[in-house]
């Protein structure tokens, strides 16, 4: 039996030599409940919560129970697929419709009846148009108020899901899109909305405590409000329909290293989204809209955020000890476990509820002495943001490529889609008003000359994905958006490859080729190659006072480095009267930090899906024909993954020591 008390050092050697298979396992012990289970639980006996909620009462289970479709013929896998998909969506739907139409409220996991009795007793529910609803639900909803009679005729009623999966079982075109590691994502359209199509996303059965499904829909609304996302049209529990933007790029590794200023666009939009409100984020507002706990000191969201923690956390933590009924994993470093339902940034809280999660998989021998590391590396990366007095924002939290839709006229052209070789921003101005083609599902602008654009030809970049937004330290979106700079998960998808590559391990800039030859793959070469410029930057500055990093030409060689030192300048110099100079070292040390914390939350992220029973992670690799772990549906290898993020964050700290920025 190991020691159960190992060094840091110890830990680290783990992760360095011994094969994952030797450290955790895919058949887990009994995980630890969150502390909102023992709250809830000594307030009632019957009460039962869980670390996530939603917006809606619609359950995977009931969803999942499908409705039986008469079929002519044989069906092909696809077919059956997606007949069983529109089973859910209308279940769903129909379930929605009748609860906002006849006031009824249906009761959580029930099914949808679809009896005689109960479609009498909802009168107005039985006009319901199922096409109309999905594409259009506001023209749906206000057609219950008044008489539309300009609807078109080919509109179909039905009275029941059943119906309406029978009757558009082939008339929607339904395209499975690729990419996306937890969830199925679905491109549905048909020709009474031809110019409108429609995305359906459905998450996957696994990530119930993974994914913050609450914060999720509230940050997408929040960032759809303000025009910086796609819009919500409707919420479920297993899933949602959005906004879908068509005859646009999504964003790659290749295209923002061929751009000397295309992250600089990226990074004026972060910043728009830094100044949306962050308070409906923070524990003290979710905690109470999900489960009516702990009511907030007044006050605290505006003041300091840390109020609500220090308010309460003696209360959890006594109350817990009074009785002495929970799991044996709070008995150590209670006082920073109790964070994860308390702390206001979501890097401690959404990190210890991966902990918690991933503690599960971990070998019993080795099993404190990591939670253990996990934990004491947590307080110590935490201690560096608040010594630097970093402040909150409304944070993405997984900004990668991949997430963020561009305007075909920022593409850089050797990316370009043919069609779209022309692209032009003649037309765009900075101010554009909405046009009469924009509806609820496709918001379309005026250009200066009438025509009608997109969401995305109107700002040129916007962001999807909100499944880890959340209120965090400000340093965290710039230091992920770096680490995810340096790495490319369209290469490296073969057999027995990890799901992406390293940019900079592939392809070492010639300053550095022989420097860094013989190091290993986790060495910090971004955070390297940024503070070199940088020091070159401010010399050419102390020389000449007018050096100015934005003049430097389109045709100019550039770099890595080169592209990430513009974009944080881009980013700070909206609070910078200097407008333009050179950014200061604190600045510097806080995108650092951001990448620090960003290898941290990510590696515990990927020990938690690695080990996940999930049918968005149903590709299994072996290790050394031990142990079996889960691969992504994009073909990431999760505990390959994690563990380089581990040992890239160990590296970092210590090259961040040298170079004290901590």
């Amino acid at each position: 039996m190991t020691d159960p008390n190992l060094s840091p050092e110890e830990v680290e050697s783990l992760f360095f030599d011994l094969p994952m298979g030797k450290i955790m396992s895919r058949d887990a012990e009994l995980c630890p409940s969150s502390l909102y289970e023992y709250v809830v639980s000594q307030r009632s006996t019957s009460a039962k919560s869980s670390a996530v909620s939603t917006v809606s009462t619609d359950s995977v289970d009931s969803a999942n129970t499908s409705i039986s479709v008469s079929t002519v013929g044989e069906e092909t896998e696809e077919q059956r697929s997606n007949r069983l998909l529109l089973d859910k969506l209308f279940s769903s739907l129909f379930k929605t419709a009748r609860s906002k139409l006849s006031g009824i409220e249906p009761r959580k996991n029930s099914r949808v009846p679809v009896d005689e009795k109960t479609e009498k007793n909802m009168s107005r529910v039985k006009d319901w148009m199922p096409l109309l609803h999905l594409f259009d639900p506001k023209t749906f909803y206000a057609s219950k108020q008044t008489n539309f009679s300009e609807l078109p005729p080919e509109l179909q009623i039905a009275s029941n899901p059943r119906e309406a999966t029978k009757m558009l079982n082939t008339e929607l075109n339904i395209e499975k899109l690729t990419g996306g590691n937890s969830n199925h994502v679905y491109r549905l359209a048909h020709p009474l909305f031809e110019s409108r199509p429609i995305l359906l996303r459905v998450y996957g059965s696994g990530d119930d405590e993974a994914i913050d499904r609450f914060r999720d829909i509230q940050a997408m609304k929040q960032m759809s409000e303000a025009e910086l996302s796609p819009a919500v049209l409707h919420t479920f529990k297993w899933g949602r329909v959005e906004e879908f933007m068509d005859e646009v790029a999504t964003s790659t590794t290749d295209m923002l290293l061929s751009s000397p200023t295309l992250l600089s666009d990226i990074f004026k939009v972060l910043r728009k989204m830094h100044r949306l409100p962050f308070e409906p984020f923070l524990p003290e507002n979710v905690n109470r809209k999900r489960f009516n706990l702990f009511a907030s000191p007044e006050g605290s969201s505006s003041k300091d955020p840390n109020a609500y923690y220090n308010t309460f956390a003696n209360m959890v933590k006594a109350n817990l000890r009074s009785t002495g009924k929970y799991h044996s994993y709070y008995d150590e470093n209670m006082d920073e476990k109790v964070m994860e339902i308390l702390c206001p940034t979501s890097l401690e809280r959404v990190s210890l509820r991966y902990l918690r999660l991933a503690s599960a998989n971990f070998k019993p021998q080795y099993r404190d002495s990591i939670v253990q590391y996990y934990t004491q590396k947590l307080m110590e990366v935490r201690s560096y943001f608040q010594r630097h007095n970093i402040p909150l924002v409304f944070s993405h939290n997984d900004l990668n490529p991949g997430n963020v839709l561009l305007s075909w006229r920022l593409v850089p052209k050797t990316y370009r889609d043919p069609t779209h070789m022309d692209a032009s921003s003649d037309m765009i101005s900075d101010t554009m008003e909405a046009s009469e083609q924009s509806s609820v599902i496709q918001r379309k602008y005026k250009t200066k000359f009438g025509a009608p654009v997109n969401l995305v030809d109107a700002k040129g970049v916007i962001f999807i994905d909100f499944e880890y937004s959340d209120a965090n330290y400000r340093g965290f979106d710039l230091g992920n958006v770096l680490c995810e700079l340096d790495v490319d998960y369209m290469k490296g998808n073969g057999e027995g490859e990890p799901g992406y590559i390293k940019y900079l391990y592939c392809n070492p800039l010639p300053e550095f080729k022989e420097a860094w030859k013989d190091l290993p793959e986790e060495y910090p070469r971004l955070p390297t190659a940024i503070h070199a410029a940088w020091k070159r930057r401010c010399e050419a500055e102390e020389e000449d006072e007018d050096s100015n990093l934005h003049s430097i030409r389109q045709d100019e060689p550039f770099t890595i480095a080169d592209i990430a030192l513009r974009a944080i300048e881009t980013y700070f110099a909206a609070d910078d009267s200097r407008q333009g100079r050179k950014l200061t070292k604190d600045q510097l040390a806080e995108v650092f930090l951001g990448m620090l914390a960003s290898h941290f939350y990510w590696s515990l992220w990927s020990f938690v899906l690695a080990c996940n029973q999930d049918d968005c992670t149903n590709n299994i690799v072996g290790e050394e024909g031990e142990e079996t772990f889960a691969k992504g549906s994009s073909g990431l290898d999760y505990m390959y993954y994690g563990r380089m993020r581990l040992k890239e964050f160990i590296a970092l700290q210590k090259w961040m020591k040298e170079k004290e920025f901590i």
